[in-house]
């Protein structure tokens, strides 16, 4: 996966990084190290990408 485009921290504002490396239980993380919020993932980076630059439209209402 090339170097994925990654909206800022929802949380503090900081930048959003992106690292890859491989163990027994995570093969990476997008994150805000500012502020230590962190998504690790197991199976897709492209999915833990998208989580990260996924924002609530507080226009429409919540599902459920």
């Amino acid at each position: 996966m090339a170097k994925p485009e990654l909206e800022d921290c929802p949380f503090c504002g900081g930048p959003g990084r992106y690292k890859v490396f491989s163990n027994p239980f995570v093969h990476g993380w997008v994150g805000c190290p500012e502020c230590g919020i962190y998504i690790n993932w197991i199976r897709s980076a492209k999915e833990a990408v998208a989580k990260w630059n996924r924002r609530v439209n507080r226009e429409q209402p919540k599902a459920g």
